[in-house]
Parts: structure tokens; C-alpha cells; sequence
């Protein structure tokens, strides 16, 4: 073989070896390019995952911040009506006694005071004795005009009681049934008396009357 014919077969062995070489790099480098997007493909995959349960963390965080907050809202207000209603009650109360005290007082609206009890008792107790239960310091006018109303409604003459403990009002009584028209029977219980005058008021806002 000739010195020239080897040199060809050298540069022939030489480029296949290249060849292959270029043809291995080439595939792995591929291969690293594959590899390297299905690791990126992956990473912002998992980027996007951690992203979402990050968001919805955080959303489930201001919602129950916003929960706690609310009830803790609800409950000043809660607390703040109780306060705003017992010292309604508190000054309403004994304004309501004195109120209806001095419709007692009153000549006119007193009469009007009796006139609806006896029709009341007239109602449910019919003919028959009455009892009239009052307070002291009637005078002999408004006692005459006390029994003629009753007897006008009984048939029968009352008698009539002097009670010390009442002090305005008036109390009849028919064997053992009782209509109660004192000012301590009106007022009653203190917290269904004070309910009672909350729902009066909170009808008369409504009615638009502050």
C-alpha cells in the first residue's frame, strides 16, 4: 500500500470517527434538551401548583379574618343595642310611671280611667256584688260617682275598699275574679314592661316618628 493510499484511509477513518462523533454529540445534546424542558415543563408546573394552593391559603386566610371580624362586629353591635335598650328601659321606665300617674291625677282622663275598667269588669264578671279597691284621699264626689258608675254595670251597690299600697288606679273585684287598673298592676314586670315599651318604640321609628 502506498504512502498516499494510507493517508486517504487515515483521513477516511478520521472523518467517520467525526461523523459519529457529531452524530453521538448531537443526540445528546437532544437528549439534554429534552431533559432540560421536561425538568423546566416540570419546575413551572410545580411553580403554578405552589402558586394556587398559595392563592387559595391566603383567600381562605382573609376569609376567615373577615369571618372572625364580622362576629366580632356582630357582637359589639349585639352588646351595644343591650346597652342602648337598658338604659332606654332604665329611662323609660320610671317616665312611664310618672306618665301614667299624672293621667291619674288628671280629673278627666281618671274618669276615662274608670270608665274602661268597669267596662271591662262589666264584660267578664256581669250582675252581681263588685268590690272597688282604691287608694286613700278619695273625695266623697269622686266615691259617688265611682259606685254609681258601678252599680250602673253591676246592679248591685259596691263596696268599697281603701288600700294604702295603691296610689294610683283602681282594683275590682268580683268573688275571685280581679280586674287590676293600678299603676302597679300597668307597669307589671319590670323586663315585660320594659319589652313592651322597646317594641313601642322601635313601631314608632318605623312609623318614621323619631
Amino acid at each position: 500500500m502506498t504512502q498516499q493510499s494510507q493517508i486517504t484511509r487515515a483521513k477516511a477513518l478520521v472523518d467517520r470517527i467525526a461523523a459519529e462523533t457529531r452524530a453521538e454529540t448531537d443526540q445528546i445534546l437532544d437528549a439534554a434538551r429534552a431533559e432540560a424542558d421536561r425538568v423546566v415543563h416540570a419546575a413551572r408546573k410545580k411553580a403554578r401548583l405552589r402558586v394556587r394552593v398559595e392563592v387559595e391559603r391566603l383567600r381562605r386566610d382573609q376569609q376567615e379574618a373577615l369571618r372572625r371580624e364580622e362576629a366580632r362586629l356582630d357582637t359589639q353591635r349585639r352588646i351595644f343595642r343591650q346597652r342602648e335598650a337598658s338604659a332606654i328601659i332604665e329611662a323609660g321606665l320610671p317616665a312611664l310611671r310618672d306618665a301614667l300617674a299624672a293621667l291619674w291625677a288628671d280629673a278627666e282622663t281618671r274618669q276615662g280611667w274608670i270608665t274602661a275598667l268597669v267596662a271591662r269588669a262589666d264584660a267578664q264578671f256581669g250582675q252581681g256584688k263588685w268590690c272597688a279597691e282604691c287608694g286613700e284621699g278619695w273625695g266623697d264626689d269622686e266615691t259617688d260617682s265611682l259606685i254609681a258608675a258601678v252599680q250602673g254595670a253591676s246592679g248591685q251597690r259596691p263596696d268599697i275598699r281603701t288600700d294604702p299600697d295603691i296610689r294610683s288606679g283602681l282594683r275590682l273585684r268580683s268573688g275571685s275574679a280581679v280586674i287590676d287598673g293600678t299603676l302597679a298592676a300597668l307597669m307589671g314586670n319590670p323586663k315585660t314592661t320594659g319589652a313592651a315599651l322597646l317594641a313601642a318604640i322601635e313601631e314608632i321609628k318605623e312609623n318614621g316618628h323619631e
